[in-house]
């Protein structure tokens, strides 16, 4: 069966998708381009870009300790191995 809707990308349109990604939530990229959300993430995957829009919370600091108590932090934690623990 064919998709008779079917629009290809352009390279304004792949510019646009890269610019806001990240930006806002992928629905209202998606709107912005004329596009379904769907198609939206499949674009995006193909040219290897997030459409995250969240945080990571190891990359934000922690509020009051400076990197040095971060790092001391990190010492006191278990190393997980990655094995069954038996």
């Amino acid at each position: 069966m064919t998709n008779l809707h079917f629009r290809p990308w352009t390279e304004e349109d792949n510019t646009k998708l890269t610019s806001l990604a990240g930006k806002m939530p992928t629905a209202q990229i998606a709107a912005e381009l004329g596009r379904s959300p769907g198609a939206t993430v499949m674009q995006a995957s193909k040219l290897k870009v997030s459409l995250s829009t969240r945080q990571h919370a190891r990359r934000l600091p922690r509020s009051g300790v400076d990197a040095a108590q971060q790092a001391a932090l990190k010492k006191d934690r278990p190393v997980h191995t990655g094995g069954r623990g038996y």
